[in-house]
């Protein structure tokens, strides 16, 4: 949604935006983004909240940047440690400056290109909107977790990095990468497939990350909002820069909750992992009302141990049979053909030399 600009005010460099929520949006705001033609500024930025235009609590802080006369990076939103719904809010902004014993020799370098932090253009922003994007469900809903991937599968050629995660099979909301000391800014790319086979992997997604000298809030997640995905393979896009030391990939997932209407005095078994295991299709998927939140009446079920299924056999390779198949068709193919040439030879044998 839009937020109202209400008031407006600048003195000495610093600008101040007073902004109203409309009254019809009541849900809990999870950013604020800022809309602005301009470029190569870096500004700092401190969000208040108010209920009455009063007595103002600082519930953010962070910097907004454009750098793309240098490289492509630009960030305008600031994200909330947690929803608000306060009906007013206020924006302050002003230069994000360092102490010269700090900042006077920072210099940041992509591809062939070098600028300094200190040529950035200063001067007020022309801020044309301000919007936010609204917290969807009840906190439950938003439930989050993860699995970390320590010393992920790294290799590196000339300009990429490629980061293999292997079967992952799970929705991806966040990427949090973990990286060595430097400073850096890269695009990530993210690769998945439904095989694993290396030229079945096709791009769906990118978004960057960053290290920014002079700017303390550095940027190591990436925002994807994919659904599931079998294998999943980062690409890191290096240009002329050194490849980044990754340490750890940790993969975050919004948590879904498993709904199933099963018959009094039955016993059901869950079955997960299997690879060959297609997914259930029950009648609840086309039944599902677009008010889930009343299903949170329904009770709770609670499930036993997790075991291993003692007669599990894996199934043979796909790729496997396939090889099989195709050079099983050519072998029987040339014995025919053998056989053949053998049987002619034969009849050629057999005819008189004076016919």
């Amino acid at each position: 949604f839009t937020w109202a600009i209400v008031g407006y005010d600048t003195e000495n460099g610093r600008q101040t935006l007073l902004l109203e929520r409309p009254e019809t949006i009541q849900s809990g705001a999870q950013d604020v983004q800022i809309s602005t033609p301009n470029r190569d500024f870096e500004k700092r930025i401190e969000l208040y909240a108010s209920v009455d235009r009063q007595d103002w609590k600082l519930i953010a802080e962070g910097t907004v940047f454009d750098f793309s006369s240098h490289i492509p990076l630009r960030r305008t939103t600031l994200e909330l440690p947690e929803e608000t719904t306060a009906p007013y809010l206020k924006v302050v902004l002003e230069e994000n400056r360092l102490p010269l014993e700090q900042g006077e020799n920072l210099r940041f370098r992509y591809k062939d290109l070098e600028f300094a932090l200190d040529e950035q253009q200063p001067g007020a922003l022309q801020i044309t909107d301000v919007r936010s994007r609204v917290v969807q469900g009840t906190a439950q809903d938003l439930r989050r977790d993860h699995v970390t991937i320590s010393n992920p599968q790294v290799s590196s050629d000339g300009s990429a990095t490629r980061i293999d995660l292997g079967r992952i099979n799970l929705p991806l909301e966040r990427v949090s990468l973990a990286i060595g000391k430097g400073f850096f800014s890269r695009l990530v790319e993210l690769w998945v497939s439904e095989t694993g086979e290396d030229e079945t992997y096709r791009r769906v997604a990118d978004d960057m990350i960053y290290r920014i000298p002079g700017i303390a809030d550095e940027d190591l997640t990436l925002n994807f909002d994919q659904p599931q995905h079998p294998y999943v393979r980062l690409k890191i896009i290096n240009h002329d820069n050194p490849p980044l030391a990754i340490d750890a990939v940790t993969l975050g997932w919004v948590r879904r909750e498993l709904y199933f209407i099963p018959e009094a005095g039955h016993e059901y078994t869950l079955y997960c992992g299997a690879q060959e295991m297609p997914p259930p299709r029950y009648d609840m998927q086309q039944l599902i009302p677009d008010r889930f939140d009343l299903l949170m009446r329904y009770p709770a079920g609670h499930i036993g141990a997790l075991t291993q299924n003692p007669i599990y056999r894996s199934k043979a390779d796909p790729s496997l049979w396939a090889l099989l198949e195709q050079y099983g068709v050519i072998v029987l193919v040339l014995i025919l053909a053998g056989g053949l040439g053998v049987w002619i030879f034969h009849l050629l044998k057999k005819i008189p030399k004076n016919v």
